[in-house]
């Protein structure tokens, strides 16, 4: 998903599924963003979905690695990160979209953005959306080819879980004992972080970690 944390909310960015129809408020958070993806992939389909701009919206927000003007997409275009099309069919293609349904999609969303409420997903409705917005405005209409996309797949953005310890932080493994590989390895750590940043072994944080690990 990164970096696609602010774009998704700019006027004229829509997020659309292969079959070329939205799924979701894209001016939500990334968590309810690949929630959303998940729950709308058919089981045994790649969740993935696109990212649509028109090319005055490539040039004013960017699109993910893609920077705004005056930076230009021609490298990304290369390494085929980004995808363009003359029209909205071309780049339904390039991106093995379903076309019809993709104008569809997209000239009912330019409506919402005309007539200022997305009676679909609410875009906007929100105080996080519209801050997300440009100055306050989250929907703008894709008319203006080029148009460009870009491919969004789920991803950990980082997590909660993590290794079960000891009291010593020895990590324990299926039946709750110490493995002391793991020791020798956070001693390895603890040691290399204290040789290359001396000043550490003076935070009590350092010092805690030396005693446990036996430095």
């Amino acid at each position: 998903m990164f970096p696609h944390l602010v774009e998704r909310a700019k006027p004229g960015v829509i997020a659309v599924l292969p079959n070329g129809k939205r799924f979701v408020n894209e001016a939500d958070s990334y968590h309810d963003f690949i929630a959303a993806l998940l729950a709308a992939t058919p089981a045994g389909d790649t969740p993935q979905a696109w990212l649509l701009a028109d090319r005055r919206t490539l040039r004013r927000y960017g699109l993910g690695h893609a920077r705004p003007f005056p930076f230009t997409p021609t490298a990304w275009l290369r390494t085929g990160y980004l995808q363009r099309g003359n029209t909205l069919a071309e780049l339904a293609k390039q991106c093995a979209i379903d076309a019809n349904a993709l104008a569809e999609t997209v000239e009912r969303f330019n409506h919402f953005a005309s007539a200022g409420e997305d009676v679909d997903f609410h875009r906007g409705a929100s105080a996080y959306n519209r801050a997300q917005g440009d100055h306050q405005v989250t929907l703008g209409p894709l008319r203006e080819g080029p148009f460009y996309a870009v491919r969004i797949l789920p991803g950990s953005l980082g997590t909660f879980s993590g290794l079960q310890t000891d009291e010593h932080a020895r990590v324990l493994d299926e039946q709750k004992a110490a493995d002391t590989g793991s020791v020798r390895h956070r001693q390895r750590h603890v040691e290399r972080d204290a040789r290359l940043l001396p000043q550490r072994r003076d935070h009590p944080r350092a010092r805690h970690d030396l005693r446990l690990s036996g430095g």
